[in-house]
Formats: structure tokens, C-alpha cells, sequence
């Protein structure tokens, strides 16, 4: 394994992409924006489509910088709990409920985005495009965690005493992202229905916000539960070089 890879949080990696990943593969894989424009390459887009998507790309990426400081904030004190050794669903909620009108205003303006791009496609690239999407998603839900726990492993230098402790607490991290990604794809799913009947409207987006909102701070909750396990059991300079590469990114995209 090449020395310049980093592993990333054990936070961040299991909540956005499903594993232990390097710094590397998290920007090749799993930044949004670059995952759009490689399907916009294979949608066929006519050059008014290009100018038209651009622009809203553009405007999207003016607009998220909104939003970027009180994300920062809130990543850092998700963190913060895991490594306490002493969260609790209330102390998830407390955090959360400090933020949660700068979360409903992303979701509303990423769903506003995305409407806007919907519009400029034709039914056979909004077809495409679903497709390419999906096939995105079972991707990213395929990739072996085994390997990302082994390059975790060598990284932060396990012993096999923690290798067995880690390895039983894997399957509840899992569980546990699992929940929070199903969640996360059934407001897609809610989304999508509005773009395709003609219903959408941002009175909808903010109505699905509000209602899921509780669920998705409880299920956040057994996220930080499950990784707070395996923090513990890493040592004092383990948890440090955990630290020093964690808390950029996260809270799930869709939220």
C-alpha cells in the first residue's frame, strides 16, 4: 500500500461510502459533483443542455458555499461525541436540532437543483440517467469492506488482539449505515416520483424534511453508537492519527 494514501475516519468513511477507504479513492469515488458530470458525459446532451446544466451547476456550487461553515461546524462536533466515549441519542439530538434549519435549507436547495436538471433532459436521458445512477448506488453498496478494514488495519497498525474486538463490531456498523442510506434513498425515491407525476414543489420538500427528520436523528444516533465502539477500542495514538484525517464529511449528503 502506497505511503502517500490516507485512511480517512472511521466516521466518515462509514457513513458516506460504506467502509474504510483512502483519501484517494474518496475524491475519485465519491465526490457528487464529479459523479454528475461523468453521467452527464453519457446522457448525449445537446450543446443548450451543456450550457444549461452548467449553469445550474454553477449556481449550486454558489449556493452549498452558503452553507459550508455550519457543515464544517457540525461535523466536527458529530465527531467530537464519537470520541468522547460518551454520546447518547440526546446529545445527538441536542447537536443536531442546533443545525437543522441550515440542513433544511441544503436539502431544499440540492432538491431545487436537482429539479432544475431534471427539466433540461429528455425522457430518454432522464431514463439513462436513472439507470447510471443506480448502478452507481449498488456499487457503492458492493465494495468489500474486508479490504477497507485490512488497509484500516495496516494503517493505524492493529494488533491482533484488536483485530478480533473490531472485526465482531463491524456488522453492527453495517447494520446501523444501512439503516441511515435506506433512509436517505427512500427521500430520493420520494423526489423522484414528484419530478416524474409533475408534483413537485418545495411546500413537498420541506413537508418530507420535517417528517423525516426524527428518524433520521435516531438513526444517525446508532451510527455514532456503533463507531464509538470501535474507537474505544483503539489506542491513545490510534485514536489521534483517527482524529487528525476525520470529520470532513460526515453527515450523509441527502440531509
Amino acid at each position: 500500500m502506497k505511503k502517500q494514501l490516507l485512511v480517512i475516519s472511521l466516521i466518515a468513511a462509514s457513513v458516506v461510502t460504506g467502509g474504510f477507504v483512502t483519501a484517494h479513492e474518496r475524491d475519485k469515488e465519491h465526490n457528487p459533483r464529479k459523479q454528475m458530470m461523468q453521467i452527464f458525459k453519457q446522457l448525449d446532451l445537446e450543446r443548450e443542455q451543456k450550457q444549461a446544466i452548467r449553469s445550474v451547476m454553477h449556481d449550486a456550487k454558489d449556493q452549498m458555499q452558503v452553507y459550508r461553515e455550519d457543515m464544517k461546524k457540525l461535523h466536527q462536533e458529530m465527531m467530537a461525541l464519537v470520541t468522547s466515549g460518551n454520546s447518547s441519542e440526546a446529545s445527538v439530538a441536542t447537536v443536531l436540532s442546533q443545525y437543522e434549519e441550515t440542513l433544511a435549507a441544503m436539502t431544499l436547495t440540492k432538491s431545487n437543483n436537482k429539479y432544475a436538471v431534471y427539466q433540461v433532459l429528455t425522457e430518454p436521458q432522464r431514463e439513462k440517467a436513472r439507470t447510471l445512477m443506480e448502478e452507481q448506488r449498488l456499487r457503492m453498496e458492493s465494495r468489500d469492506s474486508g479490504e477497507r478494514f485490512a488497509r484500516m488495519a495496516e494503517k493505524l497498525e492493529l494488533s491482533d488482539n484488536q483485530v478480533a474486538q473490531i472485526e465482531p463490531l463491524l456488522e453492527e456498523v453495517k447494520e446501523s449505515r444501512m439503516a441511515l442510506r435506506d433512509l436517505m434513498h427512500g427521500f430520493k425515491e420520494a423526489q423522484r416520483q414528484w419530478f416524474e407525476d409533475g408534483s413537485y414543489s418545495e411546500e413537498k420538500v420541506n413537508e418530507l424534511f420535517a417528517t423525516t427528520f426524527p428518524e433520521f436523528q435516531q438513526k444517525l444516533y446508532a451510527v455514532v453508537a456503533s463507531h464509538q465502539q470501535i474507537y474505544l477500542q483503539l489506542t491513545e495514538e490510534q485514536q489521534q492519527q483517527v482524529q487528525s484525517t476525520a470529520g470532513k464529511r460526515f453527515m450523509p449528503r441527502m440531509l
